[in-house]
């Protein structure tokens, strides 16, 4: 009898951990802010994230590349696209606990402004697509989020 009674409260005890991560997963499906999609002058302007060399060798480490990109709204042909941050993923660290997401893309003035999860501006030109805040894409460090990203070098 005791025994049954040990694990009646060991399988109550799974089902609420299951209902609260079930609850918590809902919660944060619906506060997670939608990234708006601009639209001026016949252009569209919208984030696209992308893997890079994830798909060739998943267990070495690979990258996520998230761009401003730009469309002609009639035509859907690209006018130009503008990386922003690339973010080093560790494959034995958990993705979801290393995405860096942009979750505000807005005008200022004619250019856009872009901030990422961490908060971080950017300021790309609507016209030419270029980066004018800051000068070059940052890249984040796989598996990390203390130490301050790192700007590309120049090419």
């Amino acid at each position: 009898m005791k025994y049954i009674f040990v694990v009646l409260i060991i399988f109550m005890s799974f089902h609420a951990d299951a209902k609260r991560k079930r609850h918590r997963e809902e919660k944060e499906r619906e506060n997670k802010p939608g990234v708006t999609v601009l639209n001026r002058n016949g252009f569209e302007y919208s984030v696209k994230m992308t893997n890079v060399n994830c798909e060739k060798a998943p267990e070495k480490l690979c990258s996520m590349k998230a761009a401003i990109i730009s469309k002609v709204k009639a035509t859907d042909e690209v006018k130009w696209e503008t990386p922003i941050y690339i973010k080093d993923l560790n494959p034995n660290v958990a993705i979801a606990t290393q995405e860096v997401k942009v979750y505000s893309l807005k005008w200022k003035g004619n250019n856009i402004e872009v901030r990422d999860a961490r908060d971080t501006p950017y300021i790309i030109d609507s016209e030419t697509g270029a980066m004018e805040k800051p000068a070059r894409p940052i890249v984040y460090p796989a598996g990390t989020s203390g130490p301050e990203p790192t700007a590309t070098p120049a090419k």
